[in-house]
């Protein structure tokens, strides 16, 4: 089937109902869209090399647009035609990945992109190793090592970490397959139920209260909210009333903005406006 794609019509497209089908691009024609029959939707390239025909996988779709796929689809078009196409090329390295990864998908997606950038570097020893021969064994090791030091449950981000790292150049079609693929965790995690009684509390309270600014208020606005850390210390005068305090949905973990009553804040006054004591 060839169609003239376009972003609205490729969302539209349903999943196969027996194995996959097939759509061709009506602008480029050898721009092949497979859709398999759970959806996922995959960019091919239908091209003849030393009178041999062939599928070349370019990546998967939305991660991959339309745009960057036609102009990916051109650029091998060009290199066969100028018979680079099929040159042993070097292939990435972990260390060469791991930036690469951190900038175009975690920090755009991730608030503590920082904590994903960190954990990987556990994998520092399997950074000269080209991705495609990384071994699930390889992981193992460094997982276990996590644990045996001490950090059962830091082996456990670690395994999340990488394992998302190697979906997404699965994905991008820089590698075939995800060598951590099923790799259950290392440490079985136990939800926590601990939480303070009002003895607790009120010796927490009065110690902030000890404390002063800005780190009192600062507990304080956390035992009244319940909100994370991250949340309250990111909050900025816009987000304070003398009847509302509000977390955007800018830095609310499920994107939706969060309201609670303010007649509590005993630091937002005009002293500390004027100290400039928090950022503007």
């Amino acid at each position: 089937m060839v169609q003239k794609l376009t972003q609205k019509s490729i969302d539209r497209l349903p999943p196969a109902t027996g194995k996959r089908y097939e759509v061709r691009d009506g602008l480029v024609l050898s721009l092949i869209l497979r859709i398999s029959n759970k959806g996922r939707k995959v960019w091919y390239l239908a091209a003849r090399i030393d009178c041999h025909s062939r599928r070349i996988k370019i990546g998967s779709y939305p991660i991959l647009s339309l745009a960057d796929a036609r102009e990916q689809a051109r650029s091998i078009q060009r290199d066969i035609q100028l018979g680079l196409f099929g040159q042993e090329e070097k292939a990435q390295t972990l260390g060469e990945t791991i930036p690469k990864f951190i900038e175009i998908y975690a920090k755009p997606r991730n608030r503590d992109w920082r904590g994903s950038e960190r954990v990987l570097t556990k994998f520092e020893r399997l950074n000269n190793r080209p991705l495609d021969e990384i071994k699930r064994a390889d992981i193992v090791r460094v997982l276990d090592d996590i644990a045996a030091g001490g950090a059962p449950f830091r082996a456990n981000r670690a395994l999340a970490a990488i394992r998302k790292l190697f979906n997404w150049c699965v994905d991008r079609g820089t590698l075939e397959v995800n060598p951590v693929a099923g790799l259950k965790p290392p440490t079985k995690e136990v939800s926590r139920d601990r939480v303070l009684s009002d003895d607790e509390l009120l010796a927490c309270w009065t110690s902030a209260d000890a404390e002063g600014f800005p780190f009192g208020p600062f507990v304080q606005l956390l035992i009244l909210t319940g909100q994370r850390r991250g949340e309250v210390s990111g909050m900025r005068w816009p987000e304070i009333d003398l009847d509302i305090l509000t977390f955007p949905d800018c830095i609310s973990i499920n994107k939706a903005p969060c309201y609670f009553p303010a007649p509590f804040i005993n630091f937002a006054d005009e002293k500390t406006r004027t100290q400039n004591q928090i950022p503007p």
